[in-house]
Formats: structure tokens, C-alpha cells, sequence
């Protein structure tokens, strides 16, 4: 599906596509694997730009509504707009966060770099595959500060991640998954629930609250982790206050 997307996006524009490809900023797009709802198949994909959301629209429209997906074909019947939310009304929220009801959906996994040889300066990439507090609200904290350099507004500043260790994994409850996105791709990702829960939220900066609100529900549109245009990270966040 990730490739039909780039594909509908060059229908319209081939240079924003090509840019897009090789742009290495988290990309603003999230995809869900195939769900079968009712009587057929069905996938979600996030926009979090307005101009690629139009983009997107017109090119499937040129693509027609048969779809190779891996060795199969699909028949488009139907294109719905979900949920949809503005940064203005994410900046906005108000309210206290004692805790952060966690479900995650899809394999969800981070990367880790490991120093293989300091000397030389090798390094390696690992799969951190466990709901860890400060990767999952990191995670969301890089993809919102893209889509602020996308869009010319100003970022979440740095000093918010100082507050991360005061957010600690209260409980979870799932499994891992052994992921190959390819012939030598192999991803280990978590599916199941979590509880994060803020130490002391009561001596927490104001700031730090709002942030974690904001991100909390940013997270539900971006997706956690690595590979959300392969279907991976599908998270939904409840918050407690």
C-alpha cells in the first residue's frame, strides 16, 4: 500500500512524490494493515498534511480502482474521511494526565543503535520491542516536531523530554511479533496494552502536562515507533486524568 500511495502522489505531483521517497524526516502518513470489518477488507491511512490529504484523494482517483497489493488484487469500493483534528485543537487541550491507557494495535517496535566498535565508529540497529515510557512519548514528541518543520511552526522544545523519567509503565499486558518486511528485514514488535503513569503529576510543570496531552492524543493520527507505512505502531491512547 505504501507504494500505491507514492504512486497516486506522482499521478499529481512527481516532484513532491520523489522528494517525499527520499525525504529522511519521519514521513507524514500513517497506514494500518488490511482490517476485514463486516463484509470486506478495509485500511486506514492518516494524512497529517491537508495538501497531501487532497493530493492523495485525486491521485487514487487516477489510479483506478484496482489495487495490487502483494500477490493480490483489490477492488476499491469506497473511500471514507474518518476523525479528523487540527494542530490548533491539539495545541489547545487542557487538563491533568495522571495516567495514559495504551493499546497497541500493530507490532510496535523502536530502534536502538548499538556502538560495535567505538574506536571505528561502528554501529548496528536493534528492535526495542517493549512499551518503554520515554521511546513511546520520544517517538511521538520526533513526529510531531517534523510535521511542525513541514508546516513552519514552532517545535515542542527539547526541555519537555527532561520530564520523561517521572513517566513510568504501571502495567502491560501482550506479546511480541516477529515481523519480515522483507528478505532481510526482521523486526521484532510489541501488540497488547499498557499503563504509563506520571509520578507525582501533581508536582508536574504545566507545561509537561500539556505537552503529554497533546502528544497523547497526536499518537492516535501517527502512529508509535518505526515503519507506520508498513503497518506497524497502530496505537490508540486514552488519557486519565
Amino acid at each position: 500500500m505504501r507504494a500505491v500511495i507514492y504512486d497516486c502522489l506522482a499521478r499529481v505531483d512527481p516532484v513532491f512524490a520523489r522528494e517525499m521517497h527520499a525525504d529522511t524526516w519521519p514521513k507524514p502518513l500513517a497506514i494500518s494493515p488490511l482490517w476485514w470489518r463486516g463484509n470486506g477488507w478495509e485500511l486506514d491511512i492518516a494524512v497529517l498534511l491537508d495538501g497531501m490529504g487532497q493530493m492523495l484523494l485525486q491521485g487514487l482517483a487516477e489510479h483506478g480502482p484496482d489495487m495490487r497489493l502483494g500477490h493480490e488484487i483489490y477492488h476499491r469500493q469506497d473511500i471514507r474521511l474518518g476523525d479528523s483534528a487540527t494542530i490548533d485543537e491539539f495545541q489547545h487541550l487542557s487538563g491533568s494526565v495522571t495516567q495514559l491507557l495504551l493499546d497497541f494495535l500493530t507490532p510496535t517496535t523502536h530502534h536502538d543503535t548499538l556502538m560495535l566498535d567505538p574506536i571505528l565508529n561502528r554501529k548496528t540497529k536493534s528492535s526495542y520491542p517493549l512499551p518503554d515510557p520515554a521511546r513511546t512519548v520520544t517517538s511521538w514528541f520526533h513526529k510531531w516536531n517534523c510535521l511542525m518543520g513541514r508546516t513552519g511552526s514552532p517545535p515542542i522544545p527539547d526541555t519537555f523530554l527532561d520530564q520523561l523519567p517521572y513517566l513510568v509503565l504501571a502495567r502491560m499486558h501482550g506479546e511480541t511479533q516477529d515481523i519480515r518486511l522483507g528478505d532481510w528485514q526482521r523486526l521484532i514488535g510489541f501488540t497488547g496494552s499498557a499503563v504509563f503513569e506520571v509520578l507525582a503529576p501533581d508536582r508536574m510543570p504545566a507545561h509537561f502536562t500539556s505537552t503529554l496531552r497533546l502528544l497523547s492524543a497526536f499518537a492516535n493520527y501517527c502512529g508509535t515507533g518505526v515503519e507506520t507505512l508498513r503497518g506497524m505502531g497502530q496505537t490508540r491512547v486514552w488519557i486519565r486524568p
